[in-house]
């Protein structure tokens, strides 16, 4: 069985996604990209101010998983109506591999940064 923290997550994500489509349909994408870290900060704050409670740790992981779905959703919704159908997967597939490429720099880069 999945540890319950995935679950939170997986579930705000599917979340997320789902109601960020409805969501960029109504409000610009870009104000969503705008305001979705905004969002993972508060989850992130409230699990760090909360830190000794379950609760609030499952509803923040829930929110971090909420944030993570419609952030995938509003990027792509800007790259499709930033450079058009005919060259939305060439244009995707960069910014996905970018997206890859800092999950995999970013923890080494931070690493060396702390070191020094």
């Amino acid at each position: 069985s999945c540890p319950p923290s995935l679950n939170q997550m997986a579930s705000g994500s599917l979340v997320g996604r789902l109601g960020s489509g409805v969501l960029v349909d109504r409000v610009p994408a870009r104000t969503c990209l705008a305001v979705v870290p905004l969002a993972t900060a508060v989850s992130i704050a409230t699990s760090t101010v909360w830190s000794n409670s379950v609760t609030v740790a499952a509803a923040a992981l829930w929110g971090m998983g909420l944030t993570y779905g419609m952030n995938a959703v509003a990027i792509s919704v800007i790259v499709s109506r930033t450079v058009g159908s005919s060259l939305f997967s060439e244009a995707y597939s960069w910014v996905f591999t970018a997206w890859g490429a800092g999950g995999v720099i970013a923890p080494w880069l931070a690493g060396r940064l702390f070191d020094l």
